[in-house]
């Protein structure tokens, strides 16, 4: 509920529970709770992509980052402390402010060191395990080294700022645009080898731009179907979509069972298409109308003509005799890393796990992402009545979206009067490294990879 995430704990709480369901899920293995959530829809049968099945394909995948959502989602919800944080800091005496700053860098460069001589130097196997558990560190310590002085983030990179707007993009992408034998090399585009860099120079940039354009319909189709107007089309939509993945699940358990009983499944295709675009189109016909309900219609028969398409290649691949997805295209030229066994739950690390878990609480508790070293030094170094309190962090934000923060008005501000920089204060400009806005959507994300 609003009423609840515009509060200082209910959000935060929230968190915790979602922190402590990762713990459960993966990196406590006696749980079995991810073998009673997956193991129902994902079976351990040999497939192209997972040569020892979905199952154990997606817990190697969802396991190397597992904590990375978590930590990104405390890193945006605390984003507003961390900037005042930086203002409260910089207004107090330069000697004051310095010795603040010193005392929060110090062990912020020791974890990054310890990381560097220590985790970093693991063989792959080793560090693919504990990834999702240290990963945090070189990330969170460059943005806050990054973002130190106002001559450190008074300026940036349009190039490194742009592609930074579609991480996520890219990271989904790759498999599809960019890599090729298992992730093992460069989709080759100009097959001449002497070309290669021009190859790469290619297909980075097809990747890129199509990145942008996932970015670009992610957000217009987040607005459409998840409209922030209306919870009743959001539930309506919510149906909808699931829905859709249950049947788009069925249909390929049943196109799974023809391919390995060599039935004929042409005409089966065809039909469901058919009746698939049938039905979607009375159902936008019913509720759209004008320019929208054209727009739609043109959707629609597109959809119907793709199908007729898809029944084409697929009655060809079903009656040929012919399976071009089977070979050697689809074998990996490089040994893959063993692990003593390959079964969910082998990569959990129940210890690892409670320490990042106890670390993000620190953060969740202290509104501090960068371990509460920050708030710490200002504790310690600030003076007396000096900190970051929710209402001087928050308050301009809730105003801002319209929303009270369950404060009395009549409370007083904690934070003392102090000299704000003018000149060197931070703008959106300044944010732009750590914070990106787009059609009202804030996303903030912190990956592992």
């Amino acid at each position: 509920k609003n009423d609840v995430n515009h509060t200082q704990w209910g959000v935060r709480l929230k968190l915790a529970l979602v922190g402590l369901l990762i713990y459960l899920i993966w990196d406590l293995k006696e749980s079995n709770l991810y073998n009673l959530i997956f193991s129902w829809w994902m079976n351990d049968i040999k497939t192209i992509g997972a040569t020892l099945g979905p199952r154990w394909e997606w817990y190697f995948r969802s396991s190397l980052d597992h904590w990375s959502t978590f930590l990104g989602m405390i890193f945006a919800l605390n984003y507003p402390a961390a900037k005042h944080w930086m203002l409260v800091v910089e207004g107090l005496p330069a000697h004051q402010s310095g010795l603040i700053k010193t005392a929060a860098t110090l062990p912020i460069l020791g974890a990054l060191y310890w990381w560097y001589t220590g985790v970093f130097q693991y063989e792959k196997p080793v560090y693919n395990s504990t990834n999702a558990y240290f990963g945090c560190i070189p990330l969170l310590g460059y943005i806050f080294l990054r973002n130190l002085t106002p001559t450190l983030r008074g300026s940036y990179s349009h190039a490194l700022h742009e592609l930074g707007k579609v991480t996520l993009e890219t990271y989904l992408l790759q498999h599809h645009l960019w890599l090729s034998s298992n992730a093992k090399s460069l989709l080759r585009l100009i097959p001449f080898e002497e070309w290669r860099a021009c190859n790469m120079l290619v297909t980075t940039t097809v990747y890129f731009f199509a990145s942008r354009e996932l970015y670009r319909l992610t957000m217009s189709l987040r607005g459409m179907i998840l409209p922030d107007s209306s919870a009743k089309d959001c539930i309506r939509n919510l149906i909808v979509f699931c829905g859709t993945l249950i049947l788009s699940w069925g249909i390929g358990a049943l196109l799974n069972h023809m391919v390995e009983t060599q039935a004929e499944a042409a005409p089966l295709i065809f039909g469901l298409s058919l009746a698939f675009g049938t039905v979607l189109f009375i159902a936008i016909k019913m509720q759209h109308n004008g320019a929208q309900q054209k727009s739609s219609q043109f959707a629609v028969v597109f959809t119907i003509g793709l199908s007729f398409v898809a029944y084409a290649v697929l009655y060809q691949y079903f009656t040929s005799g012919t399976r071009v997805l089977e070979g050697d295209v689809f074998t990996p030229k490089f040994p893959i890393p063993k692990l003593a066994q390959k079964i969910p739950g082998e990569m959990a690390n129940p210890m690892l796990g409670l320490g990042i878990l106890g670390v993000s609480m620190v953060m969740l508790f202290s509104m501090d992402s960068y371990f509460g070293f920050p708030m710490l030094a200002l504790k310690m170094f600030g003076g007396e009545g000096v900190n970051v309190t929710y209402a001087d962090a928050y308050q301009p934000l809730l105003d801002s979206i319209g929303v009270g923060s369950g404060l009395p008005s009549s409370a007083p501000s904690s934070t003392p009067t102090v000299a704000l920089p003018t000149t060197d204060e931070p703008s959106d400009k300044d944010d732009a490294p750590l914070l990106r806005t787009s059609s009202g959507n804030t996303r903030s994300r912190a990956s592992g990879n």
